[in-house]
């Protein structure tokens, strides 16, 4: 197959190269295409490619396709030993339905599941903060490790995909705009300067806290509302260092962390 791709012109060379890279990432549970320098929209659509071709092996063995015993314990080319470095493979639950019955909806926003309540602090914020950008300080963002891990990226983003998984993107601009929707991410949407200059003066840090009760165990539902509740009546506090023109932005910073705190009381630690 090869050779019939890479044989041709230039439009099949091309395709031949994109199949390889795809190729690459296929059965691969290394996730390169979420991470810079390869960030691409393939981690739009990598679970349902999995699940499909899980659904397919499936029904492939319902026809009476012959297993493999060792598949997994094999020495050498079995799964623990080749992907596991030798470590048994063990299950956290047994199999049934639980993705199912536990799907995260991004109802709020069309932002990574880790960012929607910095996301929602962010819009709570905007009509106290869009006349005044300029005169910002810094943004500090305290969040659980999955979303210092996953999303606190720095320095250039190269497409849509780097940056809906970037949390200081998602929070600059809501601030900006007051809004954060699928066109906000284009480079047309990215080419307002004021977002990475929010950026630059974004921190994120990890709360050990928000780590442990990152496992919701009330249903989302009551998790929006809750976090609704709490942006409304958030207290505006104003105190802290100010600009040259006597306007504090620290406190409009105290109440970003003082909503994703208080949204995170109604997140009750894992048993």
């Amino acid at each position: 197959m090869g050779g019939v791709l890479f044989s041709g012109g230039g439009g099949q060379r091309r395709g031949g190269v994109a199949l390889a890279a795809l190729a690459q990432h296929l059965g691969d549970v290394r996730p390169g295409y979420r991470r810079a320098p390869n960030t691409g929209s393939r981690k739009s659509w990598a679970a349902g490619d999995a699940s499909s071709r899980g659904v397919r092996l499936a029904l492939i063995a319902l026809t009476g396709e012959m297993g493999y015993p060792s598949a997994l314990t094999a020495k050498t080319w079995g799964f623990q030993d080749s992907l596991f470095r030798g470590n048994e493979l063990k299950l956290s639950q047994p199999f049934a339905s639980y993705v199912m019955e536990n799907i995260l909806f991004k109802i709020s926003f069309p932002a990574e599941f880790h960012a929607q309540t910095a996301v929602e602090c962010a819009l709570a914020l905007h009509d106290q903060v869009k006349d005044r950008i300029e005169r910002i300080e810094r943004i500090e963002i305290e969040t659980q490790e999955a979303g210092c891990r996953i999303i606190d990226k720095t320095g250039p983003l190269d497409n849509f995909a780097d940056r809906d998984h970037c949390l200081q993107y998602m929070v600059a601009v809501p601030l900006l705009r007051g809004r954060l929707s699928a066109d906000d991410y284009t480079d047309a949407g990215a080419a307002d300067p004021r977002i990475d200059w929010l950026r630059a003066r974004t921190r994120v840090k990890e709360n050990p806290r928000f780590t442990r009760e990152l496992v919701v165990e009330v249903p989302e539902a009551n998790l929006a509302r809750a976090c609704a509740s709490s942006v409304a009546s958030a207290p505006s506090a104003t105190t802290g260092s100010t600009s040259a023109s006597g306007t504090s932005f620290r406190g409009a910073t105290r109440r970003l962390w003082w909503i994703a705190t208080s949204c995170s009381e109604h997140r009750r630690p894992t048993p």
